[in-house]
């Protein structure tokens, strides 16, 4: 079967040129079922385009048959994008440009992030280095100085604990209004300036030593002095303790009084009978009219307050008290020294007795909390601020009572 040759109608020229060779009439190629069956001798290659006098133009077969890129069926029509299509295909554009931006930010911010935790570590270096250096200066100084001024690092120690302890207190007692702070730090001075001038001229030791001279040395008895002490001291404070048992009228707290007495009676006669034996050595003298001179003067003035406060047995408590504190000073006064160690031991009574003097006076007088309110209370606002709302109400008309 042979393929009819399409009738070409020539189309008119637009401005003197052709606008497209000619194609067949779409009435024409759709009459012939067979030409796209059977190809005719004139065909040629399908992949050629047809050949077309000058001023054909193209036909609606023509557009139809053009490769569609949109993905349709070969030789479907190919239709214009709706405005539902064109939507789509913009949002879709401006995601992926919105991906792509935060992609990328994504990835700088990673890089600063890796920046920063660099610049953080170095700031936090920086940083426990000065916190550092901010303790070990002042700690390395008071033990240079502890060193260099007095010999020894532990007055470096000593000094620089109760310095700081003085600051604290002081500060805190100066914002209450409490502990008279200045009166305090110039008697605490003033004593540790006389403990320096003392211990430096060994005038404890000497006099000591002077009264000492005034009795004569003895045999040392040995170990036998302690034993005869503590015998004859569990003897005496055990009678004592069980007739102050047995004035309250039991048999158990006569016993009791009874075995008490005799614990620290054998005690403290065991300490008069090594006392007693000290006295015998020519070195050891002073320091043995020391403890009793200072102990002695001491343990009176505490039997004294104690009575005052608490009766028989505060008196008791404050002389034995007060009698073991005054002998441990009286024993260390009794011990020569350098000028250095003079001072020093005068830096740190005064540094002690000014913080003991603050605390022992808030402790007598307590804290004025009424002086302490009007500072940090507005007082003056809320007065004013009642005075007004009573104005104003004075001045409201009210209504009529029902």
């Amino acid at each position: 079967m042979i393929a009819a040759v399409p009738r070409r109608l020539p189309k008119p020229f637009s401005g003197g040129h052709p606008l497209d060779p000619d194609r067949p009439a779409p009435d024409e190629t759709r009459s012939d079922p067979g030409r796209d069956l059977v190809p005719g001798p004139d065909a040629g290659d399908a992949s050629a385009p047809p050949a077309g006098g000058a001023g054909d133009t193209p036909t609606e077969s023509d557009l139809d048959a053009r490769p569609d890129l949109t993905g349709a069926e070969p030789g479907a029509p190919r239709r214009p994008r709706g405005l539902k299509r064109q939507v789509g295909a913009t949002k879709d554009a401006l995601l992926t440009l919105v991906r792509a931006h935060v992609n990328l930010a994504k990835a700088e911010a990673s890089e600063i992030g890796d920046e920063v935790k660099v610049v953080a570590a170095a700031v936090g270096l920086a940083i426990g280095a000065l916190i550092l250096v901010a303790f070990l200066l002042p700690i390395g100084v008071m033990l240079f100085l502890g060193e260099w001024l007095f010999g020894s690092l532990g007055w470096g120690v000593l000094h620089g604990t109760e310095l700081l302890i003085l600051m604290a207190v002081a500060g805190v007692l100066a914002v209450l209004g409490a502990g008279r702070v200045g009166r305090s730090i110039v008697l605490g001075f003033l004593a540790g300036v006389l403990v320096a001038i003392l211990f430096g001229t060994n005038a404890p030791n000497l006099l000591y030593t002077t009264l000492a001279a005034q009795f004569p040395a003895g045999t040392d008895p040995g170990p036998v002095a302690i034993l005869v002490g503590a015998v004859a001291g569990a003897v005496i404070v055990g009678l004592l303790g069980a007739i102050a048992g047995a004035r309250n009228g039991t048999a158990g707290e006569a016993f009791q009084g009874l075995v008490g007495g005799v614990i620290i009676g054998a005690g403290a006669g065991a300490l008069a009978g090594g006392i007693f034996r000290l006295a015998q050595d020519e070195g050891s003298r002073p320091m043995v009219v020391g403890l009793l001179l200072v102990g002695g003067v001491a343990g009176i003035a505490g039997l004294i307050l104690g009575a005052m406060s608490g009766g028989v047995g505060g008196a008791l408590t404050g002389l034995v008290v007060s009698f073991v504190a005054g002998a441990a000073i009286g024993a260390f006064s009794a011990i020569t020294f350098t000028w250095h160690v003079a001072i020093a031991i005068g830096i740190a009574v005064f540094l002690a007795l000014a913080v003991g003097l603050m605390l022992a006076d808030v402790a007598a007088r307590g804290i004025d909390t009424e002086a302490l309110k009007k500072r940090f209370y507005p007082e003056r606002t809320i007065e004013t601020t009642k005075e007004t709302i009573e104005w104003a109400k004075a001045r409201i008309p009210r209504g009529p009572r029902s």
